[in-house]
C-alpha cells in the first residue's frame, strides 16, 4: 500500500512538472475564472436568499412580538328611553297684562274716577279703613302740655317716698267698695278715683301731665276703667306710674245690719 501511495504522488508531481496549469503558466492574474466567478454568484444569491428569508422571519418575530393584542372592548350599557313615556306638555303661559297709563292731559279727577273703575270694590274698603283709622287716632292725639307738666316732670314729682293719694298722713290703703269709688267723681272739688285691675288710683294729682288731656283721662273717673286702659294703652306701666297715687283696693259693699238679720231669719 505504501508502495501505491508512493507511486501515485512521484507521478503526480511528474504530470505537474509536463503540463503545469494555466494559473501557474499565466502568473498571478486579479480577475478570477469564469467558473469560480460563476460559482461565488451562485454562492452571493444563495447567501442573499438566505439573508432575506432570515430578514422576513426576524421581521415576522419582530412583528409577532412587537404587536400587543388588543383590548377587549369595555362593555356599554346603553338604557332607551321607555317607550310609553312621554314628557308633559308645556303650561301655558299667560302674557302678562298691563293697564293702560292714564295720558298726562287727562284731568285729575277723570284720572281718579279710571283708577276707581279698575279697583272696583276694594277702594271702598280701604277708603272705610282709611276713615278708621283716622277717627281712631284722632281721638287719641296728644295733646300740648303746659310748661312744667312734661312726663319727665311727673317722674320728678311722683319719686320714691311721694304721697299724692289725697288722704291724710300715714293713712293706710282703704278698702274701697263701689259706694265710694262712685263718690269720687273728680267734680265739685273731689278727687276723681278710679279702678285699674281691682286697684283703686286717685287720679287727680296726674290730670294735667296726662298726654292725651284732662277729659280722657277722667272718662275712667268713679268706675273701673280696666277694659279702656286696655283698649288705649296696654303697654303703659299703670303699677309703677301711679304708684305714688294708689288709695286702696275694690271690695265689695258693706251689709248693712238689717241685711244681716234677714239673711239670720232665712
Amino acid at each position: 500500500m505504501a508502495l501505491v501511495a508512493l507511486s501515485l504522488v512521484l507521478a503526480s508531481v511528474i504530470y505537474l512538472v509536463i503540463r503545469p496549469p494555466a494559473w501557474l503558466r499565466s502568473g498571478p492574474s486579479t480577475t478570477p475564472p469564469t467558473g469560480e466567478k460563476s460559482h461565488n454568484d451562485d454562492n452571493n444569491d444563495v447567501d442573499d436568499d438566505d439573508s432575506e428569508a432570515r430578514k422576513s422571519e426576524g421581521e415576522s418575530e419582530t412583528s409577532t412580538t412587537v404587536t400587543p393584542r388588543a383590548s377587549p372592548p369595555t362593555p356599554s350599557i346603553m338604557l332607551s328611553p321607555p317607550v310609553n313615556s312621554m314628557p308633559p306638555p308645556p303650561r301655558p303661559v299667560r302674557p302678562p297684562t298691563l293697564s293702560p297709563i292714564p295720558s298726562r292731559t287727562t284731568p285729575a279727577p277723570q284720572r281718579a274716577a279710571a283708577a276707581a273703575a279698575r279697583l272696583g270694590p276694594t277702594t271702598t274698603t280701604t277708603t272705610t279703613t282709611t276713615t278708621t283709622r283716622t277717627i281712631t287716632s284722632s281721638q287719641r292725639q296728644k295733646v300740648t302740655l303746659e310748661v312744667g307738666f312734661s312726663p319727665l316732670d311727673w317722674a320728678r314729682i311722683s319719686g320714691s317716698g311721694a304721697d299724692l293719694r289725697g288722704l291724710p298722713p300715714d293713712t293706710p290703703l282703704l278698702r274701697v267698695t263701689p259706694t265710694m269709688l262712685r263718690a269720687h267723681t273728680g267734680r265739685d272739688g273731689a278727687d276723681a278715683w278710679t279702678v285699674i285691675d281691682g286697684k283703686v288710683y286717685n287720679i287727680t294729682p296726674y290730670a294735667r301731665f296726662h298726654p292725651g288731656g284732662v277729659p280722657e283721662l277722667m272718662r275712667g273717673a268713679a268706675r273701673d276703667a280696666t277694659t279702656l286702659f286696655r283698649q288705649v294703652h296696654p303697654w303703659v306701666n299703670y303699677e309703677s306710674m301711679l304708684a305714688a297715687c294708689l288709695v286702696g283696693l275694690l271690695v265689695n259693699e258693706r251689709r248693712t245690719a238689717a241685711e244681716k238679720d234677714l239673711e239670720a231669719m232665712d
